[in-house]
């Protein structure tokens, strides 16, 4: 199967949101070819390994031409 080049660059993986959430943890969320996916790390010098994954709906744009700006402000505490 052979897409046009505008559909294949589309289809790919575009990282949008990149951020330390806490000392020692990485957020990273991409569009997942229109499917966006955030996945959390824990990082421990150069190394790190996956805590969770999630959907990325409501928190990274779709698509990699999107024109967007986030904040991470923690998360809340009771």
């Amino acid at each position: 199967l052979s897409l046009p080049l505008s559909l294949q660059e589309s289809c790919q993986n575009y990282i949008r949101i990149l951020t330390i959430t806490t000392p020692g943890s990485l957020l990273a969320c991409g569009t997942n070819a229109f499917r966006p996916m955030c996945h959390y790390y824990n990082v421990t010098g150069s190394k790190y390994h996956l805590e969770k994954a999630k959907p990325g709906q409501a928190l990274c744009p779709y698509g990699p031409k999107h024109n967007s700006t986030s904040v991470f402000v923690g998360e809340l505490k009771n």
